[in-house]
C-alpha cells in the first residue's frame, strides 16, 4: 500500500467525521442562540411578574378603600338615620309637653 493511497482511505474514514463534527459545531451555535433567548424570555416572565403583583398590590389597596368608603357611607347613612329619629321623637316628646302644659289644648 503506498502513502497517497493510505491519504486516500484515511480522507474517506475522515470527511464524515469532519462533516459530523461541523454538524455539531452549527448545532451547538443554535443552541447557544436558543438559550440566549430564553434568558431574555425568563428576564421578561420576571419583569411581568413584578408588574404584576404591583397591579394586584393596587388593586386590593383601592379595594380596600372602596370598602372603607362604604363602610363609613354606611356608617354616616345610620348616624343620619338616627339623628332622624332622634329629632322625630324629640319633636314628639317637645309636642306633648307643650299639649300637656297648655291645659291639653
Amino acid at each position: 500500500m503506498e502513502l497517497s493511497e493510505l491519504e486516500a482511505l484515511l480522507d474517506a474514514k475522515l470527511d464524515p467525521i469532519k462533516a459530523t463534527i461541523l454538524k455539531l459545531e452549527e448545532s451547538n451555535e443554535k443552541l447557544i442562540e436558543i438559550l440566549t433567548i430564553q434568558a431574555r424570555q425568563g428576564e421578561n416572565i420576571k419583569h411581568i411578574r413584578e408588574d404584576v403583583d404591583k397591579c394586584v398590590s393596587e388593586h386590593t389597596t383601592i379595594f380596600n378603600r372602596i370598602r372603607e368608603v362604604e363602610k363609613d357611607d354606611d356608617s354616616k347613612t345610620w348616624d343620619m338615620f338616627k339623628i332622624g329619629i332622634t329629632a322625630f321623637v324629640t319633636g314628639i316628646i317637645f309636642y306633648v309637653m307643650n299639649m300637656a302644659l297648655k291645659g291639653g289644648r
